[in-house]
């Protein structure tokens, strides 16, 4: 499911699930591999995406496509908010 803009869905998603466990990772860790993804549309590689959730432009063109119906670029704004702007998961997303 490839973004417009060359944002990479998993990995950020994947990033995002990592810095809500309670496991052994150091949120450091999970920063610098979020930080490897690209940050500019000029880093993007369109033939294998590798865009941070900075990159969404809201186009919403995956909505439509997500076979669990996520409203995935809100959830890739609130990650952003997470992996590179320090926001507590609970501050971004809410209490559990």
């Amino acid at each position: 499911m490839p973004c417009p803009s060359g944002v990479n869905i998993p990995e950020n998603f994947a990033q995002l699930n990592m810095a809500n466990c309670p496991s052994g990772l150091q949120s450091w860790l999970i920063r610098r591999n979020y930080r490897k993804l690209a940050s500019t549309v000029e880093k993007v590689n369109r033939d294998n995406p590798n865009g941070s959730a900075a990159l969404c432009t809201d186009c919403r063109a995956c909505v439509a496509k997500c076979p669990q119906s996520i409203d995935i670029p809100s959830v890739l704004k609130k990650a952003h908010l997470v992996l590179a702007k320090r926001r507590g998961i609970a501050e971004v997303f809410g209490p559990a």
